[in-house]
């Protein structure tokens, strides 16, 4: 019984095989379809991940360029602050210097 539906199946397939074949045809579709939303998605992806790429390398650019400005505005600063030194030992040999005469010019205004 078993060899008779097998041989049946057989003969079957081989004088109909354009209805195998529109039964297939739909799963093919299914697949293809299932196979192109896949590779949609895989591109929609690959893309975000390239933009995000893009935004990284955009971000360590502008981040190293504020670094270099820091450290110009650093060094700047640094500059700035032994003028500021340079210019309160100055002030203070100065104030020196005008308090020593001052005390001079008493000195000899007294003992005439």
């Amino acid at each position: 019984m078993k060899k008779t539906y097998l041989l049946l199946a057989i003969t079957y397939a081989i004088l109909c095989p354009q209805s195998l074949n529109a039964q297939a045809t739909p799963a093919k579709t299914t697949c293809e379809y299932k196979l192109n939303e896949l590779k949609s998605q895989n591109d929609s992806l690959q893309m975000l991940y390239y933009d995000a790429l893009a935004f990284l390398d955009s971000t360590v650019g502008m981040n190293n360029k504020l670094k270099e400005q820091l450290n110009k505005q650093k060094l700047e600063l640094t500059k700035a602050k032994k003028q500021l030194s340079d210019q309160n030992a100055k002030i203070e040999k100065l104030e020196a210097d005008i308090k020593r005469l001052s005390q001079s010019s008493k000195k000899k205004s007294a003992t005439q």
